[in-house]
């Protein structure tokens, strides 16, 4: 089943993180209330704080025009461009999930999306075991970004976000060694099992 991910990449303003990270947090309650909202969240970087990312899942791309419609959305977009620096980079995805029953197209781009909870008392382990990944996977051949993000205003709770030329590409990742080690020790710094989604990317667009 297509529908649509949106990836809204900026930088906040030093002096404005604290206000721009309550000004995203203000939407939360509303946009995840929308009939066509299937998750909608604001992370920061791990590894530059002041980079952001909006990830959101929507159900069509006639629901996300609807969001865009908002009073709240329309009140938000007054106040954040004078909060960061330069402007926003939006890219919306036209995607379908990716599973063993459903491989889909294999030359088509994936986006993963993995969300977790670390357990609290290994917090800052986590933390630097998913940092460690962050330079070898970014010189992969295929990786077109990844990062390790924590959602605002939910601490302990973190997003890998990964673009991969193809799923070739990420099946080569997920055979490095160096993924391998951390497929060893990730799951004991984590509550539960992580939520890892794939997405095959069918078209996409820049605002």
């Amino acid at each position: 089943m297509q529908f649509v991910a949106l990836s809204g990449r900026f930088t906040a303003k030093a002096e404005h993180r604290t206000a721009i990270a309550g000004l995203a947090r203000e939407l939360y309650g509303p946009s995840r209330a929308e009939a066509g909202c299937k998750s909608y969240a604001c992370f920061a970087q791990t590894d530059a704080p002041n980079a952001m990312l909006f990830f959101e899942e929507w159900a069509s791309e006639a629901a996300l025009e609807e969001h865009f419609a908002t009073p709240y959305f329309a009140d938000f977009m007054k106040r954040f461009p004078a909060l960061i620096v330069g402007s926003p980079a939006i890219t919306i995805f036209n995607v379908a999930v990716v599973s063993d029953a459903e491989p889909g197209n294999p030359q088509a781009p994936i986006v993963l999306a993995g969300r977790f909870t670390a357990k609290a008392a290994r917090r800052d382990e986590l933390v630097a075991l998913s940092q460690s990944m962050l330079a070898p996977s970014r010189a992969e051949d295929g990786c077109m970004s990844y990062d390790f993000l924590e959602e605002i205003g939910a601490s302990g709770n973190f997003l890998f976000f990964e673009r991969w030329r193809d799923k070739a590409a990420l099946d080569t990742h997920f055979a490095t060694t160096g993924f391998g080690a951390f497929m060893q020790a990730f799951p004991a710094l984590i509550e539960g099992a992580a939520d890892i989604k794939l997405f095959a990317v069918s078209t996409e667009r820049t605002l």
